[in-house]
């Protein structure tokens, strides 16, 4: 008879180990994403707002970004502003959720991570 071969015991791993659990992610450096109904509402009043620039306004801006001299004011029209105002607001409200939801995340393992520290009576009971 031949003999048997040796059976390779299944591999004990620690939790969440080969899982996603310890992987660092974009999000664990730079946090969650915003969410696309957030984003969505930005670029569209990013580019609405860059439509409603006249010629004069574009290359004031430009003359501005490159460092030339240039106007200290440009006139915008409000309703312009509008809607990256509110899309901000939306962008805003999400942040702090989400540092919200970090912190007490961050809460909850410090709490469930502090154990007692034993005093002097207790060694004595």
């Amino acid at each position: 008879m031949a003999p048997e071969p040796e059976k390779i015991p299944e591999r004990q791993g620690r939790p969440g180990e080969g899982s996603r659990q310890n992987e660092v992610t974009a999000s664990t450096i730079h946090g969650r994403a915003l969410p696309r109904k957030v984003v969505s509402p930005l670029i569209s009043g990013v580019d609405t707002f860059m439509q409603g620039l006249d010629a004069n306004q574009r290359a004031t801006l430009l003359d501005i970004q490159e460092g030339r001299v240039a106007a200290e004011t440009i006139t915008i029209p409000p309703a312009a502003l509008r809607d990256l105002f509110q899309a901000h607001g939306a962008v805003e409200t999400v942040r702090a959720k989400q540092a919200e939801k970090r912190r007490r995340g961050a809460q909850t393992a410090a709490t469930v991570s502090q154990a007692e520290i034993p005093t002097a009576e207790d060694a004595h009971a």
